[in-house]
């Protein structure tokens, strides 16, 4: 039964299968001891007996083409796919149809290389041969070509045009660095000739010392060359022949090779390249474990080993396989045989063989080469061994991971394995491919699980999970929980969900079992969805080609998967973008100096905005938005408009204006700032996460305090005589100072919420403030500013005006005389005297009886005045008869009105007008007893003139008081 599968897999290989006449009794191959213990790595000795069977052997030249012409020469090349059995040359069909060029030689750099100029051309016939004819050749001082492989493939094989070579020293400054040498080869000096120059030659005479090698413009070819970096296999060049390709089969028998590398450099950064490969060797077992499938191990390094015989993989035995895996390592300084560790699977009809490396190969053949060097010889004997391993129907498959191993530069691995890479993002399955360089172990483990399921009657669904950062950086993630549900033919293991682990895949890919060809599958796949993340994109390919209708979602399906199917989906999610505008409210004075900063960001602890100031956020398209809220359903890479609309109330802030209008902070703004959005709104590229933007108002306020003198009746004093100040607190502007009039009033911008000390100064001592001094009110309002302790505080942006009340009394003397009595008011002077403490003048008048300018006076309020009279007429016979005050708005003129007085000290109350009378009349005559005689008459007579002194004497006393200022 497993010979009849083999057979019908053999039918199915590639059309690329070659016919060879391989290996007679000089070739051995080695190496397959029948042992799951991992043996030591020593040079096997059946292939040291063989060495110099399977050396190069020349050959002659060949004959002349019969088209020679007699003043020309020509140039021979071979090519050889396998090696040749002792004495003889082994050649296949796979030789036939590589066309080749001869070109002229050029110096670069002080060096020989080829140039452009194409001067011959050939291609191989069917055993490798092919010569270039020259039809003009000097017969002495002649020159030298290059024999250059062209990108063109022959039908069964393709020549390389670069092979990697050099030192292992990974260093710009190692002039003998890995460097993309041509597989080109220099002629002798070509002079007139019937006999063919053979190219290459066997030593390396005639190949350049001192040369730049390789294509200038490709990475790691800016180094010099040595010599023996052409080292070369013999007088032939080696092509590489076509890769096979294996079709899945249901059915049991699949022989897999692994070959690991177990050179030095694999436990580099603590055996971290052993350690990959045997993680990824164990996953590659375990994904044919009950599929029928006969796994055999091998390693390499400066001589190669069996580690594990053929061996059908099943749960049962999975463990000891992977205790065999655990067991490959390395045994003092190995370098890098790519050859013999290929070599030693041909032979034993694997289906497919699977190597893994981390560098370049330094030996070949039995330990030649010198270990840390890369020539041409080390590269072409693995293609030899390669070449014998695929026409023998075994596909190949290269891993490379390592610093040695540049993808840029792969020539090494497509000239051992074939041309086809296969890369992360490219799509193609590996079983499809010929090698691969990935970026780390991680992958290599995955991208074996993928190809055992593809070999065999599989379909296989891997994940790649990326996240886009908020900057747009797409890095692979891990921590992605992804649920599968299958419906239709087939078994899926792993059962349910799987995360991502680090390099973005799952751990290992769901894989669908069918038991025919014929069985489908459908797979739908819904991905955990975290916080603040969406989902970008969701591309599949099946195969490597793309999947048309996939949605970018986190569910999504996948329909009609078969035998041999490899999906591979990523999936993107971008941070989702979130918008916040923060409002930002920066007041200044008059005088430009920052009074108060004010914030709306959504933080409760932030003081409240002043009254009158308002602002809405415009963000794009949201509803109603609110400053230091955070709004969610944007995306990544989303142009938004981002403005204000902003305001001040002019009737709760008059002073106030809008000076600055800006975008001053973005964490998504790429261009400078501030931008002035009164020029219009700012658009902004949204990036993930969240974008705050700070819109910044500027708003400068002008504080206005006017101080008003008002001068109450009765008062008739000019409101000018007082000075007027509002005394600045430390740190505030300077307040209004000065004298009022209505031409001239004291006004100036002021701080905010700073209180000023309301003062007053000057003005008559006849004046004083009213009893609720200072009064302030919003400057044409009714509305009461509070003064405390005559201190005033104005309000952000208000004006405010303070006005203070003096007031005085007025005090009227009249004087009234008694009929008959001969006196008149003028006959006497009425004096108001005040009490000491203010600069008060005594006030004097000459008596009358109705009130007029001349006898009312300004007095101040509630000062004691003292009032007197004088007689002025020299009568000496008066009286008085007392001190009367008015009645308060009853006519002076009616004596009824009047009411006696007790003391000649007076006050007068603020605001109010008081009337005072003296009353006198004249003294009446003296009446003498009637009593006869001279007596009566001197009584009279003396009587009368004693009274008269005595009249007199006060009089003069009085006019002496009035002009000291006494009363």
């Amino acid at each position: 039964m497993r010979q009849h599968a083999r057979n019908r897999r053999r039918t199915r290989r590639s059309a690329g299968t070659i016919a060879a006449t391989v290996l007679s009794a000089g070739l051995v191959l080695g190496g397959l001891a029948p042992a799951l213990a991992v043996p030591s790595v020593a040079p096997a000795t059946s292939l040291d007996t063989a060495a110099a069977a399977s050396a190069p052997q020349a050959i002659a030249p060949l004959a002349a083409p019969a088209s020679i012409p007699s003043t020309g020469a020509a140039v021979t090349v071979n090519l050889r796919a396998l090696r040749a059995a002792a004495g003889t040359q082994t050649t296949t069909s796979a030789t036939a149809g590589i066309p080749l060029e001869l070109r002229n030689e050029t110096t670069v750099d002080n060096g020989a290389t080829y140039g452009s100029t194409v001067v011959a051309t050939c291609t191989t016939d069917a055993d490798g041969d092919c010569s270039f004819v020259l039809s003009n050749v000097p017969t002495s001082n002649g020159q030298r070509y290059w024999v250059v492989p062209t990108a063109a493939a022959g039908p069964d094989a393709f020549l390389s045009q670069y092979l990697v070579t050099g030192d292992n020293t990974d260093s710009t400054s190692n002039a003998n660095r890995f460097a993309a040498t041509p597989y080109a080869f220099r002629t002798p000096v070509i002079n007139r000739s019937q006999t063919p120059y053979q190219v290459p030659t066997t030593g390396l005479n005639d190949m350049p010392t001192n040369s730049r090698v390789g294509n200038p413009t490709l990475p790691l070819s800016r180094t010099v060359s040595t010599s023996n970096r052409w080292a070369h296999y013999g007088t032939e060049i080696i092509p590489t022949i076509d890769n096979p390709r294996f079709a899945p089969t249901c059915t049991p028998g699949l022989k897999v090779a692994l070959i690991v590398d177990t050179s030095t450099s694999m436990t580099y950064n603590s055996n971290e390249g052993l350690n990959g490969a045997r993680t990824a060797s164990k996953a590659f077992a375990a994904a044919f474990a009950d599929k029928g499938v006969s796994l055999g191990i091998f390693q390499f390094g400066s001589n190669a080993a069996t580690v594990m015989i053929p061996t059908v993989v099943t749960s049962a035995n999975l463990s000891s396989i992977n205790s065999t895996i655990n067991g490959i390592s390395v045994s003092g300084t190995q370098y890098t045989n790519w050859d013999r560790g290929i070599e030693q699977v041909a032979g034993a009809d694997y289906d497919i063989a699977v190597m893994l490396t981390d560098g370049n190969p330094t030996r070949y053949r039995s330990g030649s080469g010198n270990g840390s060097w890369t020539d041409l010889r080390g590269v072409e004997e693995a293609i030899l061994s390669a070449n014998l391993v695929k026409a023998q129907g075994t596909q190949m498959i290269t891993f490379g991971v390592g610093d040695y191993l540049n993808p840029n530069t792969p020539y090494n691995l497509a000239s051992v394995t074939g041309p086809v890479q296969w890369t992360e993002n490219g799509g193609i399955p590996i079983g499809q491919t010929d090698f691969a360089i990935p970026t780390s172990w991680n992958v290599v483990a995955t991208e074996l699980g993928n190809l055992a399921s593809s070999l065999t009657c599989e379909a296989t669904v891997q994940i790649r999970k990326q996240e886009r950062a908020g900057n747009g950086t797409l890095t692979d993630a891990a921590g992605w929980t992804f649920t599968p549900t299958k419906t239709g033919s087939g078994t899926m293991t792993p059962v349910g969900a799987q995360t991502t682990v680090t390099g973005g895949y799952l751990p290992q890919p769901w894989r669908i079992a069918f038991t025919n060809t014929t069985q489908t599958a459908n797979v739908s796949i819904t991905e955990t969805t975290k916080p603040g993340w969406s989902v970008e994109s969701v591309t599949c390919t099946k195969n490597g080609a793309p999947i048309s209708g996939i949605p970018n979602a986190a569910t999504f399906s996948l329909t009609g998967l078969k035998t041999g199917d490899a999906v591979v989906c990523t999936v993107v999610n971008g941070q989702a973008a979130t918008v916040q505008a923060n409002k930002t409210w920066v007041v200044k004075d008059s005088a430009g100096t920052t009074v108060g900063t004010y914030y709306q960001r959504g933080n409760a602890a932030d003081p409240a905005v002043p009254a009158g100031l308002s602002a809405t956020p415009k963000l794009g398209t949201t509803p109603s938005p609110k400053w230091g809220t955070p709004y969610t359903g944007f995306t990544i890479g989303q142009q938004l408009a981002v403005g204000e609309t902003a305001s001040i109330d002019a009737q709760l802030l008059p002073g106030c204006v809008l000076t600055s209008q800006q975008l001053t902070a973005g964490n998504s703004l790429s261009t400078d700032l501030p931008f002035n959005l009164k020029t219009g709104d700012y658009t902004a590229t949204l990036v993930g996460g969240t974008n705050t933007f700070e819109i910044t108002n500027t708003v400068t306020c002008t504080q206005t305090l006017d101080l008003v003198k008002v001068v109450a009746a009765p008062g008739t004093a000019a409101t000018s005589a007082w000075l007027l100040e509002a005394q600045a607190p430390l740190g505030g502007l300077a307040g209004p100072k000065g004298n009022y009039s209505a031409s001239a009033p004291v006004t100036a911008s002021v701080s905010a919420d700073k209180a000023y000390t309301l003062k007053e100064s000057g003005g008559p001592d006849t004046y004083i403030p009213a009893s609720n001094g200072w009064q302030c009110v919003l400057t044409g309002t009714t509305t009461a500013v509070a003064v405390t302790n005559a201190k005033v505080t104005v309000p952000l942006g208000q004006k405010v005006t303070c006005t203070v009340t003096n007031t005085t009394a007025k005090l009227t003397l009249l004087k009234q005389t008694a009929d008959g009595s001969g006196l008149v008011p003028a006959d006497f002077t009425l004096t108001s005297t005040p009490a000491p403490g203010f600069t008060l003048a005594a006030l004097q008048t000459a008596g009358a009886t109705t009130a007029s300018a001349a006898n009312t006076f300004e007095v101040r309020p509630a000062h004691t005045y003292t009032l007197a009279e004088t007689n002025e007429s020299g009568t000496i016979a008066y009286r008085n008869l007392g001190l009367q005050k008015l009645k308060p708005g009853t006519d002076p003129a009616v004596d009824a009105n009047w009411e006696n007085v007790g003391s000649a000290d007076v006050q007068v109350a603020a605001g109010e007008q008081a009337t005072y009378r003296f009353v006198n009349d004249k003294v009446p005559a003296v009446v003498l007893p009637l009593t006869g005689g001279t007596a009566s008459d001197a009584f009279l007579l003396l009587g009368g003139a004693i009274v008269s002194a005595v009249v007199a004497v006060a009089a003069w006393r009085s006019a002496r008081r009035m002009k000291r200022g006494t009363g």
